[in-house]
This record gives C-alpha cells, sequence and structure tokens, in this order.
C-alpha cells in the first residue's frame, strides 16, 4: 500500500523445518521451504551471513525507496 511492501526474510541454514508445515510461506499454498543444507551448501555460518548482508545492501541501494514515516501508513 502507498509504495510499501511489508515481507519477512528467513534465510534457513540446517534446522527442523517441520514447523513450516503448518503456515502459508509468503502466502502460498503449498510452498516448499527448504535450506542450504539440502541445497549443498555447507560453507561456515559468518560466511553465510556475511554474503547474505553484502547483497542485501547491494540489491536495496540498486533500488532506492522514498523514507516512509508512520503518518505514511494511516488508513485512506
Amino acid at each position: 500500500k502507498n509504495g510499501c511492501c511489508y515481507h519477512g526474510l528467513s534465510f534457513n541454514v540446517n534446522m527442523d523445518l517441520t514447523p513450516f508445515a503448518n503456515i502459508n510461506p509468503c502466502g502460498y499454498h503449498g510452498l516448499r521451504v527448504t535450506q542450504c543444507i539440502e541445497l549443498g551448501i555447507t560453507v561456515p555460518l559468518e560466511e553465510l551471513q556475511a554474503e547474505l548482508t553484502q547483497n542485501l545492501v547491494h540489491g536495496l541501494q540498486r533500488h532506492p525507496t522514498r523514507r516512509h514515516t508512520l503518518s505514511d501508513n494511516t488508513p485512506d
């Protein structure tokens, strides 16, 4: 709404994914959740964190948005 979206990020490395069976990830029924270990990614957690951070910062810098204030989110 008003040029904003609210979304989260779950970066699963090596965990029990059973709880995800009880939700609709991203609002999509039946969407499968995976994790790094299942994709054969076995680098240390610190390296994954650094890579994710670098890619997020790079992506956000490429797509600047205007800053919003709480008053921007009031109902129309």
